[in-house]
């Protein structure tokens, strides 16, 4: 019991110190205070979370707490009801609580109940509810979520979280079922827990997870069902990772949709063939970025091939090629860790590049040729960068930092501020500089965001994260860290190495425990026409993804990570843009948590970069520009996986 109550407490306190404070940021209001589509104007309905469990016969047997499985599920429940913030949308679905029969009759298999309708949160009613059943009856698992989804309605982001111990006991199999339930819900996702499973159930839990876009997470005990109960249902009340108008690219170029200034979401299928988009440019001689962010299924189980390959390309109306080469976003091979791939292009390439500059629409094709058969839900962020008035008196390229020693990397001391980062760019908090602790689950990427001005670097370090010596024999062995600027291009100067945690992979000092440092160049408007440091020309918010291995068993494993964010050197080079933005038609997201100790270098006010008079200040939002329209792309996977290493970069 008191190591069951210390294991949810550590896991409440980590995870859930920010998120009473943390407020839903969407991609359009992440990435600019600009103008945007309206529909970014209106206030988006809550995201909707309905927690299911598993009152079946088999949770009366014995838990390794000394409690059985239905009164530590009840605790588990009764933690995170009481760490939810109170405007969280929940409700509460059982079933097998009131048939008692020996055989799965058509009573047994029709057994749920919703005992607690999705409402903001009454947390005295929630933890009434969360008491008042009883663990007696079969598993009709596809059944209840098929229920659970009407429960949760057409509208909003919605998200269940299913526990079991066990499966189906019923007909028809839930896979099949979930993959129709979630065929046309962009904003629904499943995530399934698997308390004390067999071999059998945790396949199928994880089949479940798989077909709801969601994450499953093996439980063996009351603590670590605590444990992923918390973090699901944290996560769950925060930003989805995917949102946006829904649009359907066609096969040829006639009939595209359109895209301007906004964010997008279209489904993409493996060898599906390409798909046509029209990106519309509304201010002569700009610079496009297009960007397209998704969570494709991934083996969160160490050692799972999750090949991806998105393939992209821009061309005028003449077929002439825009960006080079073609983009390609990967993740290629096996690998205990990161699930997050990505690619960049600017439309025109460089300062002085003048292949389409001046047209006024352009062909995106995207293409998914590589992957699982499970469709995934992808998000393009559309932006437009206006021209400057002039290059003359800006500051050169800047010099490419040095990349630093593989093992011998600078640790920091210093107390910490609790955390809770988000599942993508658009929900990721803000941080400014100092010294910032979050506990990670095995196989997460988590986001934050940083606003750098011009003349600005960003340096992060995170000291070996920690994490229980049983877990030892489960964990993969490296850990990273990734910096995105306000387009999503990847601007962290490569190291030799990715982090350490110190166990046996036949590396160099494989039993020593080794740091991460990332660093940027500084954010000049020439750096775009350097090749190694291009994608370090926009000041504005950046990105910080951290990502945690996963293990060999799918067991939920807690580390806790302590990382430090730098933000050096004085505002300088701001250019004049030849167009001044308009006001934003979305709101400014809100702050989250800010650290202030263990900083060097200046940490600034992002409000004080460029006048108003050529481009707005610098909001925490990003480039005062971004979002008038226009493309660059990217793929994001979240969850567990793998990224090769000489892809990542």
């Amino acid at each position: 019991m008191s190591t069951t109550r210390t294991a949810l407490m550590v896991a409440l306190r980590a995870l859930l110190a920010a998120v009473l404070g943390l407020a839903a940021v969407g991609a359009v209001g992440a990435l600019g205070a600009v103008s945007a589509p309206s529909a970014s104007a209106e206030e988006a309905p809550p995201h909707k979370l309905l927690l299911m469990l598993d009152s079946s016969g088999s949770m009366n047997e014995p838990d390794p707490s000394g409690l059985t499985k239905i009164e530590a599920a009840k605790q588990a429940l009764t933690s995170v009801v009481n760490g939810l913030p109170v405007t969280a949308a929940v409700g509460l679905r059982v079933y097998g609580a009131t048939v008692q029969s020996a055989k799965p009759t058509p009573e047994a298999c029709a057994d749920t109940q919703l005992v607690a309708p999705i409402a903001t949160l009454d947390k005295a009613a929630l933890t009434a509810s969360i008491a008042g059943f009883k663990a007696v009856g079969h598993t009709p698992i596809a059944h209840s979520l098929t229920e659970g989804v009407r429960d949760l309605g057409t509208v909003g982001k919605r998200t269940i979280v299913l526990v079991s111990d066990g499966q189906e006991t019923c007909v028809p199999d839930p896979c099949p079922v979930v993959r129709k339930l979630v065929e046309n819900g962009i904003d629904l996702q499943i995530d399934t827990v698997g308390f004390a499973v067999n071999d059998n159930a945790r396949a199928q839990l994880r089949c479940i997870a798989d077909a709801g876009r969601g994450t499953y997470y093996d439980a063996k005990d009351a603590a670590t069902l605590a444990t992923s109960l918390t973090k699901l249902s944290t996560r769950a009340t925060r930003s989805f990772a995917v949102s946006g108008k829904r649009v359907v690219g066609t096969p040829t170029e006639a009939g595209a949709p359109e895209l301007t200034a906004g964010s997008y979401v279209d489904t993409f299928t493996t060898g599906a063939g390409r798909k046509n988009y029209t990106l519309t440019r509304t201010v002569p001689g700009s610079t496009l970025h297009v960007s397209l962010a998704s969570r494709p299924p991934v083996d969160l189980v160490g050692g799972g091939y999750n090949t991806e390959v998105v393939r992209f390309y821009v061309k005028d109306a003449k077929g002439t090629d825009c960006i080079g080469a073609n983009g390609l976003a990967s993740r290629i091979g096996m690998s205990t860790m990161f699930s997050i791939v990505s690619d960049t292009r600017l439309v025109p390439r460089s300062s002085d590049a003048t292949v389409c500059r001046t047209d006024t629409t352009l062909n995106l094709q995207i293409t998914r040729d590589e992957g699982n058969a499970t469709p995934a839900d992808a998000e393009i962020l559309v932006m437009e960068e206006p021209p400057v008035t002039s290059t003359a008196g800006l500051p050169a390229t800047a010099e490419k930092p040095e990349p630093g020693p593989l093992v011998d990397r600078p640790r920091f001391t210093g107390d910490a501020t609790p955390i809770v980062g988000g599942v993508a760019f658009s929900d990721a908090p803000r941080i400014d500089a100092g010294i910032f602790t979050e506990t990670y689950l095995p196989g997460e990427t988590i986001f934050y965001r940083v606003p750098v001005d011009w003349g600005q670097r960003l340096a992060v370090t995170i000291n070996p994260p920690t994490f229980a010596a049983a877990a030892a024999d489960r964990l993969g062995p490296l850990y990273d860290a990734t910096i995105y600027g306000p387009d999503r291009a990847r601007v962290g100067v490569e190291p030799q190495g990715m982090g350490h945690l110190g166990k046996g992979t036949g590396l160099p000092s494989d039993t020593s425990t080794w740091p991460v440092f990332r660093q940027t160049p500084e954010v000049r408007y020439l750096n775009r026409d350097s090749s190694g440091i291009a994608s370090s020309a926009l000041a504005g918010n950046h990105y910080l993804a951290i990502s945690m291995p996963t293990n060999s068993n799918g067991v939920v494993t807690p580390i806790q990570v302590t990382f430090k964010v730098e933000v050096l050197g004085t505002p300088n080079g701001k250019p004049a843009y030849a167009v001044s933005p308009t006001p934003s038609a979305s709101p400014a997201p809100s702050s989250g948590t800010s650290g202030t100790s263990g900083t060097s270098g200046t940490s600034t006010d992002p409000n004080a970069g460029p006048s108003a008079s050529a481009t707005a200040p610098i909001s925490e939002s990003g480039p005062p520009w971004a979002l008038i329209g226009g493309g660059v792309v990217l793929l994001v996977a979240l969850g567990g996986g793998l990224t090769a290493y000489a892809k990542r970069r």
